[in-house]
């Protein structure tokens, strides 16, 4: 699994703890190792990572200056892709997932990606919902759930914040780009040119932070302050 993370000291324990949580719950079946991409980090973020790792074997931390999250995001999946192929996995049966710093996932999370790929779904992009804590307000998620449509079996988003491909398909469309933002799209359309068999999960859902400021222009945070100001805007508010 990888997780980049910029400057996310204030939400990167919790991640990592739903993160663990839903390894416990695939322990049985699958061995995880979550690695977070450090990206040019001038907090606690990585002390706090380190924190993990001295508990946690699962915990790996790698620590760079890649200036994307895409770059990031690549990286730490080929992080811990590397650990399997070293293990004489096939890449047919490694599955990466990614979601973000600022991201809480079930602890079915996993199960219900693992479960997809044992029924021939070579990529999965979930939903997401926001996070209900400080930077959570009614009126925010009021904006967020009247502009943003999810059917009863699927949808029209991608979010690297709620993703899961198998190896071999990740590798034959080229990996998540080199993108500030919008690497999940991309890769998204670049299964699809590959004839990867892609699902879009209604019922795959993580809770990510409902601030409308974060580490990376044009992400998350600004679309919603755009749904935000739009959603003002159709009632009559500034």
């Amino acid at each position: 699994m990888g997780i980049p993370a910029c400057c996310e000291e204030e939400r990167i324990v919790r991640c990592l703890r739903s993160v663990l949580n839903s390894c416990d719950a695939v322990a049985s079946e699958a061995q995880a190792l979550v690695t977070v991409a450090a990206d040019r980090c001038d907090d606690r973020t990585a002390e706090l990572v380190r924190g993990f790792m001295r508990f946690d074997p699962r915990v790996d931390l790698l620590e760079g200056s890649w200036g994307s999250a895409g770059s990031a995001r690549r990286a730490a999946l080929e992080h811990g892709l590397s650990h399997a192929l070293a293990m004489s996995r096939t890449t047919e049966a490694v599955w990466l997932a990614t979601t973000d710093a600022d991201t809480v996932v079930p602890v079915t999370w996993l199960q219900q990606q693992l479960q997809f790929a044992r029924n021939g779904v070579e990529a999965v992009a979930g939903v997401v919902d926001l996070l209900a804590d400080a930077d959570r307000s009614s009126e925010r998620a009021e904006a967020f759930a009247s502009s943003y449509p999810v059917g009863l079996d699927t949808h029209t988003h991608v979010h690297a914040a709620n993703m899961g491909i198998r190896a071999d398909s990740y590798l034959r469309a080229g990996g998540f780009p080199e993108l500030e933002v919008g690497e999940d799209r991309a890769l998204w359309d670049a299964l699809g040119a590959t004839g990867a068999n892609r699902h879009a999960a209604a019922s795959l859902a993580v809770f990510t932070s409902a601030r409308l400021a974060g580490p990376t222009h044009g992400a998350f945070s600004d679309a919603l302050r755009n749904r935000l100001s739009a959603f003002r805007s159709r009632r009559g508010r500034v």
